[in-house]
């Protein structure tokens, strides 16, 4: 499956698109300029496919939708739309004002989700280390006193042995999760499941629900 390009990737050649466009540079001369300047290796792929599929007198609406992870259903729809209406520059600079704002929007979300993400990790780092280093050091004491231990006490006793013995286990567990759910997300129904959990998260959904509002308003706005 084919990578997704980054927003901030299409953003510039967006903006840089309409700019040309709205210069009366032709439409393929555009791409060919635009493609020369693009790091992305990917990216610049799809652009020269795009500038030798219109040579070949392929609407440039259809060529691009044959690349989604580059250019989704609302910009298809919406250079399809700016085309048949003569305004293709005037819906390019549409775009990318909308880009730009929904690329704003995700950056507010990541900042967001970033402090407590890494208050997760500390604390169960925290946790783990005081079950490998500190617990062991009070569990002869514990032992000692021949009183009975509390429950929460004993299960956490089990439980610095349970890490002390199987760390390995522990470890190869973890990154095996990590590399499942990354796989997970990158495919076409793990998106929209990554899509669903986000737009129900408490302010985090709601940023979200507005970005996803203002797309389906701009697509059928044009």
């Amino acid at each position: 499956m084919a990578k997704d390009i980054k927003l901030n990737t299409i953003v510039t050649f967006t903006t840089q698109f309409a700019s040309m466009i709205g210069a009366y540079i032709p439409l393929v001369k555009t791409i060919d300029n635009l493609k020369d300047d693009i790091n992305d290796k990917e990216f610049k792929s799809i652009l020269n496919s795009i500038s030798e599929e219109i040579k070949r007198g392929v609407d440039f609406a259809d060529s691009i939708s044959r690349y989604p992870h580059a250019f989704d259903t609302v910009y298809v729809n919406m250079v399809g739309a700016g085309m048949a209406s003569g305004k293709l520059d005037m819906t390019l600079k549409q775009l990318s004002t909308y880009l730009t704002k929904r690329a704003e929007t995700a950056n507010k979300v990541k900042s967001a989700m970033s402090y407590p993400i890494f208050m997760f990790f500390a604390m169960t780092a925290i946790m783990i280390m005081m079950l490998i280093f500190v617990i062991p050091m009070f569990q002869k004491l514990f032992e000692n006193s021949g009183k009975e231990l509390p429950k929460p006490t004993q299960i956490a006793i089990s439980m610095s042995e349970f890490l002390q013995n199987h760390w390995l286990i522990l470890i190869i567990t973890i990154v095996s999760i990590i590399v499942l759910i990354k796989g997970y997300i990158s495919t076409k129904g793990g998106r929209r499941k990554l899509d669903l959990i986000k737009i129900k998260v408490p302010l985090f959904g709601v940023l979200n629900s507005k970005a996803s509002i203002s797309k389906f308003i701009r697509t059928f706005g044009v």
